[in-house]
């Protein structure tokens, strides 16, 4: 036995060195751990950072081409070459050559204006921003004007402050960039920033409490695009260029300024000199990986507990070993205590609402009939009373109780009042409901209320514009009456079965002034402005939703290189998860912003669409002013997101019936199309392509395939053959002729004319006909 015990002690000696030593290691290994973690958060931030950089940089670099390639391709179309002429058309032709360009270049979103200037005229023309035609010296962008002057070497994508118009005192950054097309011709091209650097507004944000900051340097002075997290983290601050320059501008470093330590991650390109400086703080670093370590101090507080009681219950065994422990468990007595529930408030009100919402159906072609409204309509007096009240705050509160006692309104002072705003959506189709039926809605709302809180409160209904609906509980100070949620979701479930009409409520607190009715009216006004934008039907209360909590810069919109790869596919639970998790994401900003984001989500889905569109053998065809007015007006966020589904999903049900169809198609009726067609002036390749439902690159290389020809060398050729012909067998003038087979301009018909066959269309036909004098037997 006293054996037994010492090897007791002495393994309880052991088992408490060991229980020390693994402590101790394991708080070595946490400290490890946590060293290592910070190097491997830090190592994989930078290369994300430094992908994310480059990759977008690389797209900004694509961005910059394409955009200065349409503004140069702008000046060498024949508009273009029109407006550089020596000899200028006639104000009528130069006027459709500025809107035709002015039309193009306004598709690419990245140019801000592109200035075009004819020596030989000392004209200027603008467009993009704002279209304008000037002589260079009354030209208002002067530094523009001093560039042209001088014609010194502009390096490509020089920064500068310009104004948008001549009318506005709004000004934008943009890269400028001088081309001369010849003759001492220039062309100069003016991209948008923002636009061009928006990308990086695409953070992908590896740590959503470690957000980023991106700054554009220009020759690491000037700061040129401003994308900032940190507020205080100014561009401005000359601390900032102190701790760039301290860090020699290297790739990755640690830097400190104001007081606080940052990580900063730099691009540079030496050809435009541009430096891209994104960093993230520190702190906010460690905050996201302390959250991990968090996890495992939690599992370690866990064992040392576990190693705890394992080291009490062997100490109690090693120290009594023959010692029995028994737990005394007394049994306690169990009582069954239900609560009641009361339910007769909420079975009323469903009997209630069962019984109108029967009445409504049954008698709702006799609501026209407005007899048994009349008794709780207001006059027009007392009407313009409360509406003054409600919308302006017309009165004071000792004039507001004598005008209600005046015209006989049961106010008094000592109420209190609650306001109840309601909103309509329409889930049917929008032509159905006009105006008297909105009216009739009205009355069928005000009914319900009635039925239902006029026992509790009396209930004063005010229609505003666009068939929404003020209701005006007043209650005694004494009383106040509930406006159970359970009423008004049984409400809106009826109105939304029999009307398919969807209807959001939004309530005040009790107000105990009438001089407070306006400024409630008007928090009730842009609450609902804003929560009826995201749903269709919401019950919300004021204080529920913090407005100044939400984020007002622009959504990110969604991944469109992804978007594009899924409707390729045909993969449209992939589109779906994509438009989701963008629209998901809208609640989170405030309306303007989501509003905002949603038309820059429009332009790129329609720029998306057109580049699928160029690259397809089928398409289907689609008004795109008509998609983006409909996308961007959206009453609601659930309507813009299937909107754009539906538009996506027909698209990619087109392309995946081409792929399975490949089937070609008949080139000899194309040509007898273009036979039927070739006098109609706005006849081109593209209504070609559109009659047959197919994109005009593919039919095109079709056609010459089987023919030699694109459409529109063919359909030329195929006009001046029918002009020949006319020139010989009639004796119509040149312009009618030119008219008959399809040419609106004639001076382009000579041209053309000329360029085929060698001499003017007058000469010809003068020529044919001496031929055919001094040989009467020749055919003509």
């Amino acid at each position: 036995m006293h054996n037994e015990v010492w090897r007791s002690k002495q393994f309880k000696q052991i088992f408490h060195t060991v229980l020390l030593v693994t402590f101790g290691l394991l708080t070595i290994a946490l400290l490890t751990m946590y060293l290592l973690m910070n190097h491997l958060t830090l190592s994989y931030l930078d290369s994300v950072m430094s992908r994310f950089v480059e990759t977008a940089y690389s797209s900004i670099e694509d961005q910059i081409l394409t955009s200065q390639k349409n503004a140069l391709q702008a000046s060498s179309s024949y508009d273009g070459i029109s407006l550089f002429s020596a000899n200028p058309s006639s104000l009528s032709d130069q006027l459709k050559s500025v809107r035709s360009i002015d039309y193009f270049v306004s598709q690419d979103s990245s140019i801000h204006s592109v200035l075009f200037y004819n020596h030989a005229t000392d004209k200027i023309y603008m467009f993009g921003k704002e279209v304008c035609t000037s002589d260079l010296d009354a030209f208002y962008d002067q530094q523009a004007v001093e560039y042209i002057r001088q014609k010194e070497s502009l390096a490509d994508n020089t920064p500068r402050i310009i104004h948008d118009s001549p009318y506005t005192t709004t000004s934008s950054m943009v890269l400028t960039s001088m081309y001369s097309p010849g003759y001492e011709n220039i062309v100069l091209v003016n991209l948008d920033v923002s636009d061009i650097f928006s990308v990086l507004h695409n953070d992908p944000a590896v740590y959503s409490k470690a957000p980023t900051s991106y700054l554009v340097f220009y020759n690491k002075q000037q700061v040129i695009f401003d994308g900032r997290y940190h507020t205080e983290a100014s561009a401005s601050d000359t601390s900032l260029l102190k701790t760039l320059e301290a860090g020699n501008w290297a790739k990755s470093f640690d830097g400190e300024f104001n007081g606080t330590w940052y990580h900063f991650n730099i691009l540079q390109d030496a050809n435009n000199n541009f430096q891209i400086v994104s960093f993230v703080q520190k702190s906010d670093v460690t905050a996201t990986f302390l959250s991990f370590l968090s996890v495992l101090l939690l599992m370690s507080v866990l064992m040392g507990i576990l190693a705890t009681l394992v080291n009490f219950l062997v100490s109690r065994k090693l120290y009594s070993p023959i010692a029995v422990i028994k737990d005394a468990l007394s049994e306690s007595e169990h009582f069954n205590d239900e609560l009641q529930k009361n339910h007769d408030v909420i079975l009323t009100a469903s009997d209630e609402i069962a019984f109108i919402a029967h009445q409504i159906t049954a008698h709702s072609h006799q609501l026209d009939d407005l007899s048994i409204y009349k008794r709780r309509s207001l006059t027009i007096s007392q009407d313009t009373l409360l509406k003054d009240q409600l919308l302006y705050n017309k009165y004071p509160d000792d004039q507001f109780w004598d005008l209600c006692a005046r015209e006989e309104l049961p106010y008094q002072p000592g109420d209190h009042f609650i306001l109840v705003y309601t909103k309509w959506l329409p889930l049917g189709p929008t032509e159905e409901q006009t105006p008297e039926n909105q009216s009739l809605l009205c009355y069928a709302l005000d009914n319900v209320m009635h039925e239902l809180f006029d026992p509790l409160a009396s209930v004063r209904s005010l229609p505003l514009e666009k068939g929404d609906v003020i209701f005006l509980f007043c209650h005694s100070s004494g009383s106040d009456p509930h406006i159970s949620r359970e009423i008004l979701e049984q409400i809106q479930q009826t109105f939304a079965n029999y009307f398919r009409i969807s209807v959001s409520f939004f309530l005040s607190r009790s107000i105990h002034s009438p001089a407070t009715l306006c400024l409630t009216q008007q928090q009730l006004k842009e609450l609902s402005e804003y929560r009826f934008f995201y749903q269709n039907a919401c019950i919300l209360q004021v204080g529920e939703l913090d407005l100044d909590s939400l984020n007002s810069e622009i959504c990110p919109v969604a991944d469109m290189n992804s978007l594009e790869n899924a409707v390729r596919a045909s993969d449209m639970e992939a589109v779906g998860n994509i438009l989701d998790e963008y629209f998901q994401r809208l609640p989170q900003y405030t309306k303007e912003s989501a509003s905002a984001s949603l038309n820059v989500f429009a332009s790129k889905c329609i720029t998306l669409l057109k580049k699928i569109e160029s690259t397809s053998a089928l398409f289907p065809p689609i008004n795109y002013h008509q998609f983006y007015s409909s996308l961007t007006t959206s009453a609601t966020i659930t309507h813009a997101r299937n909107l754009s589904y539906e538009q996506f999903a027909k698209v990619s049900e087109t392309l995946h019936s081409a792929e399975t169809n490949s089937s070609g198609i008949d080139i000899k009726s194309v040509q007898e199309y273009i036979e039927r067609c070739y006098q109609d002036f706005s006849f081109s390749s593209k209504s070609v392509a559109d009659h047959f439902h197919m994109s005009v690159t593919y039919l095109n290389r079709l056609f010459k395939q089987r023919t030699g020809d694109s459409i529109a060398v063919y359909t030329k050729k195929l006009r001046l053959e029918k002009a020949r012909d006319l020139l010989l067998h009639s004796s119509c003038n040149i312009e009618t002729v030119a008219r008959m087979v399809g040419f609106e301009n004639t001076k382009y018909f000579y041209s053309l004319f000329k360029s085929e066959y060698g001499v003017s269309p007058n000469n010809y036909r003068l020529s044919v006909r001496e031929s055919d004098s001094r040989n009467p037997s020749n055919p003509s």
